[in-house]
């Protein structure tokens, strides 16, 4: 027979085993999360960098186009000899200037493109600092938007549904990676043409921000374990188990809350829930003015 002490010996090697596995288990995942934030930060800049691509190529186009249209210009008007203009050329003169017009109209286009790219990537980016700092939750998704929609495989229809929010102290940058992480996964949920709403509005001192899809739903079986790390079913979306995962310990972190109601065939409704700041909170548990 065991004795007294050799028998607590024996029982607490379960219990040290487990806190053992544990921590792997900790750091296997936040290896993977790592892995996972390095990809999608490489997928997001590749995307970045065709899109900028693009409107500098027209830029660069119009620039080498406004050039001969000059030379024309300058050609017409040197009259040396004082004669007027021929009918022909003074048609020349204005189809120009009409089509130096439309040229810079273009480069302006595609300059405020490239400005609202880089604005956005930076409120995306590099707004992920270790401190907690006051945030724009509408920013954030507006940033997160439009770094999406440049995606070349683009099917959906954004729909916004915004209430008044307060700034709320957060870390930016992990709240956009839920924002992305939820778009993304309600993008690939829509097989054909779709729609995706974000709504937001207060409940009682919280910020709820909803993401709304028509995509094709989750097994009523799946929704428990939607948010275990690993978790991934081709009945959600493959692929999706370690983002939502993702998701629900950041919004822990923040000491909000993550769910999902979903039916399969009718889409799936996630809802993000975030505490307010003291200071815009009042006594009453509502946001103030």
């Amino acid at each position: 027979m065991l004795s007294p002490s050799a028998l607590r010996h024996n029982q607490s090697q379960p219990a040290a085993t487990l806190k053992e596995t544990t921590i792997k288990l900790h750091e296997t995942q936040d290896q993977l999360v790592q892995s996972r934030e390095m990809a999608a930060l490489g997928n997001l800049v590749a995307g970045v960098a065709h899109e900028v691509n693009t409107p500098l190529g027209a830029i660069n186009s119009n620039t080498d186009t406004a050039k001969r249209i000059f030379r024309i210009l300058s050609s017409a008007v040197e009259n040396e000899d004082g004669t007027p203009w021929s009918d022909e050329k003074e048609a020349k003169v204005y189809q120009s200037i009409k089509a130096l017009a439309d040229l810079n109209n273009s480069t302006y286009l595609a300059t405020a493109r490239i400005d609202k790219i880089v604005t956005a990537l930076r409120g995306f980016a590099c707004l992920d600092e270790a401190e907690y700092q006051t945030f724009d939750l509408h920013k954030g998704i507006e940033h997160t938007i439009t770094l999406f929609e440049f995606s070349p495989e683009m099917k959906v229809e954004i729909k916004k549904d915004f209430s008044f929010l307060p700034e709320i102290s957060c870390r930016p940058g992990q709240l956009n990676q839920v924002f992305m992480n939820l778009l993304t996964n309600a993008a690939e949920a829509i097989e054909k043409q779709g729609e995706i709403t974000i709504r937001t509005l207060l409940e009682s001192g919280w910020a709820v921000i909803r993401f709304i899809d028509t995509g094709k739903g989750i097994p009523s079986e799946d929704l428990d374990h939607i948010f275990d790390p690993g978790f991934t079913s081709k009945g959600v979306c493959v692929g999706t188990g370690l983002g939502l995962s993702i998701c629900y310990r950041i919004m822990q972190e923040h000491k909000g809350s993550i769910d999902v109601q979903s039916e399969e065939g009718k889409g799936a409704i996630f809802t993000l829930r975030l505490p307010l700041t003291p200071s815009n909170v009042t006594n009453e548990g509502q946001a103030s003015s």
